[in-house]
């Protein structure tokens, strides 16, 4: 196996524009964009909050990524796969968006209901009900926006549109230092209003691409 390298000016300039090296450089500056916006929250939630709110809030964030993570179902890698060769495509995206919808909550509906179950120290989420509304929506739009990102822009092969979303997450670094007296829940909403917010963009850009509207459907297609 070699290593290719750009060999004389031409191909430097020719390099950016392949299909290939332009999408996976996308994805890569996704990623550390992601990863240095959560960095930074957390170093300025650190800074106003006091750490019993910052820990309480880290652990209503995750237990809401664990539901959206189990919430995908997959869909974001059979989006890459199919996408690109269906032409039904906002049948396919509504569908999978729909679904993950329902999913998620349906799977935020147990969590709460037994909550005191697994995680006793999260009963606060149903004792607090802008809390319990906060985490219902945001846990439930937060998959689509991951579907989005991970599996509609990577099946159009545009991921500089996961790009754009990435940069769109960090609006909560200018949010959460104004939202110190409410706590945790500062915290929280701080976090969770931006998926939602990407997840509007993510639809903006998707009618970019073809003709798009996002409305709720399930269709079981034999295409």
């Amino acid at each position: 196996m070699t290593l290719w390298l750009p060999k004389n000016r031409k191909q430097l300039k020719q390099h950016p524009n392949d299909p290939l090296f332009k999408n996976a450089y996308f994805l890569m500056f996704s990623s550390l964009t992601s990863a240095g916006s959560g960095f930074f929250f957390w170093l300025i939630a650190a800074r106003f909050y006091s750490t019993a709110e910052v820990g309480l809030a880290s652990a209503i964030i995750a237990a809401m990524g664990l539901i959206s993570m189990l919430s995908f179902l997959g869909f974001d890698i059979s989006l890459v796969r199919f996408l690109p060769e269906r032409e039904d495509k906002t049948e396919l995206i509504n569908s999978c968006l729909t679904i993950s919808f329902i999913v998620s909550l349906a799977l935020t509906a147990i969590f709460i209901a037994g909550i005191e179950i697994w995680s006793p120290s999260l009963s606060i989420i149903r004792e607090n009900k802008i809390l319990l509304l906060l985490f219902v929506l945001f846990t439930a739009i937060a998959p689509l926006h991951g579907l989005q990102s991970s599996g509609v822009f990577v099946g159009f092969r545009k991921t500089e549109y996961s790009f754009f979303q990435a940069i769109a997450i960090f609006v909560r670094l200018a949010i959460v230092p104004f939202l110190v007296a409410f706590g945790a829940l500062g915290i929280y909403a701080s976090y969770g209003l931006t998926p939602v917010l990407a997840f509007g963009l993510g639809i903006f850009l998707t009618s970019r691409i073809f003709p798009y509207r996002l409305i709720p459907a399930v269709k079981r297609s034999s295409q």
